[in-house]
């Protein structure tokens, strides 16, 4: 398999069916499993609970997965995560039954301290005798953050722009120079436009999250009705331990 392997949104594949025959519209499928991300202390264990909402018995497999995120935030399955051991690695689960997993996490050979993200992949089997074969996929985060100095450092880059027909985006280059992963929620990130002194406008950032030591683009939507020259002043919160706010400014044409 290639070294990353998109995965979709919210770590949730979806089903994905092929027909065998005539084709049929299969029962469906909801597996669930929580918590969704864990931050577990290497070497450590922590336990999963995985739930079946459905009518029918389903067959769940666990398989453990290196992860990171793109630069836009979308997760990526890649080839590591050999230090997440799990059992069992396979679960029957009864119509409306729920199961637990438990999950070993060593300590990474040679790794520095902070956090180091893996993924706990979770696929239903197809169930015999099914027209369509349907299966699927969610994960669950599980970081292993290992014993050491942990810092929190976060810079900002670059503001990349592009025009839309309804919006301008404004992509922010954010570094993780840090060794604990970061949440940038709505309000932690803004962008203050000025026009000759004068507030025109304050745009927040979507939310997503970056892995330690990992770059990514925080957007930011700024209406159309809003163009021209501006001085943009970019405001990040907490950027770093003892520090409560990092303001950037800079010089755009909207």
């Amino acid at each position: 398999m290639s070294a990353a392997v998109p995965l979709a949104a919210a770590l949730l594949l979806g089903a994905s069916a092929t027909a065998v025959g005539v084709p049929s519209t299969p029962a469906s499928l909801g597996v669930a499993a929580w918590p969704a991300r864990v931050v577990v202390a290497a070497p450590g264990h922590t336990t999963i609970h995985v739930s079946n909402p459905g009518d029918d018995a389903v067959v769940v497999d666990a398989v453990a997965w290196g992860y990171a995120l793109d630069v836009r935030g979308r997760p990526l399955m890649t080839a590591t995560g050999h230090w997440l051991r799990v059992a069992p690695a396979r679960l029957k689960l009864p119509a409306n039954g729920s199961a637990e997993l438990g999950v070993t996490v060593a300590k990474p050979r040679g790794a520095a301290p902070g956090d180091h993200a893996a993924l706990l992949l979770l696929t239903t089997r197809p169930r015999p005798g099914r027209r369509v074969v349907a299966r699927l996929r969610l994960g669950v985060v599980v970081v292993a953050r290992v014993p050491g100095r942990l810092v929190r450092r976060l810079v900002v880059g670059q503001l990349r722009i592009a025009h839309r027909p309804q919006s301008t985006v404004v992509d922010v280059v954010v570094a993780n120079r840090g060794n604990v992963d970061e949440w940038i929620g709505a309000r932690r990130l803004s962008i203050r436009l000025l026009r000759r002194g004068a507030p025109v406008a304050t745009l927040w950032s979507a939310p997503r999250r970056l892995l330690a030591r990992s770059q990514g683009l925080v957007r930011v939507s700024c209406p159309r009705i809003v163009h021209g020259r501006v001085t943009a002043v970019v405001r990040l919160s907490r950027p770093r331990d003892g520090v409560a706010v990092l303001r950037r400014t800079l010089r755009l044409r909207l």
